[in-house]
């Protein structure tokens, strides 16, 4: 099976180094991660490990945005964690079916350097980049929280997310948004996100989202970008 953008194309689906399975929430109101950690340890699951990161994200597409449209993403992230940077190109292929949870195909790799140059190296035959804009379409910076939880054998990372959007092709307009987002980190686990979805229905705040952070990113600062052109 060939994917297909209108100036992008991508290989066979043998090539894609992992699948991505993970439930997305909008924060709606204030909720803080003691709540929600509660109640995953009152159900049952064990805490592994924390951690707090950064991770600065640039996205790239064409000028006519043909990832965006077939919700499909290419960026390079720029990890930060204890003051020091470590960088890695992702290609994220959209392969949801009718279901509760995200299901992603990707295509990631280590880099040495933030540079579009070194992103085409890693993805040389994998995508067809010649119409790829030579700068990013939009940053995302998120201030992430990652928690790792076990039950069962089965692990999955919970991260809450704080991100700040800034749109380069709308004069770098901003917006921000708060997510929660739930990952499988074991194969077979889509009855343990369906038993955390049916847990989290407890909390009102929370709103089920499928959009990847790009396009809604670029959804978020278009908004806001017309509000501001509405009030000129």
């Amino acid at each position: 099976m060939i994917l297909k953008t209108i100036h992008v194309k991508i290989s066979t689906k043998e090539e894609y180094t992992m699948n991505e399975l993970e439930l997305k929430y909008e924060i709606k109101e204030s909720l803080s991660l003691y709540d929600i950690l509660k109640l995953f340890i009152d159900n049952g699951f064990l805490i592994e490990s924390t951690e707090t990161i950064t991770n600065n994200d640039d996205y790239y597409d064409t000028n006519d945005l043909d990832l965006y449209k077939s919700n499909n993403s290419l960026r390079i992230r720029e990890k930060i964690k204890d003051g020091k940077s470590k960088y890695k190109s992702t290609l994220k292929i959209n392969n949801s079916a009718d279901s509760i949870y995200t299901n992603r195909l990707e295509i990631e790799d280590d880099m040495e350097s933030k540079t579009l140059e070194e992103l085409k190296r890693n993805l040389n035959g994998k995508i067809d980049l010649n119409n790829i804009e030579t700068s990013p379409i939009l940053n995302a910076t998120t201030y992430r929280t990652n928690v790792v939880l076990s039950k069962n054998g089965k692990h999955i990372c919970l991260s809450l997310d704080n991100t700040i959007y800034t749109n380069y092709k709308l004069d770098s307009i901003i917006s921000n948004d708060e997510q929660l987002e739930i990952e499988a980190l074991d194969k077979d686990s889509e009855s343990l996100l369906n038993e955390i979805n049916n847990l989290l229905k407890q909390i009102n705040k929370l709103s089920i989202i499928k959009e990847s952070k790009y396009k809604r990113g670029i959804n978020k600062t278009t908004t806001e970008y017309n509000k501001v052109q509405k009030s000129l």
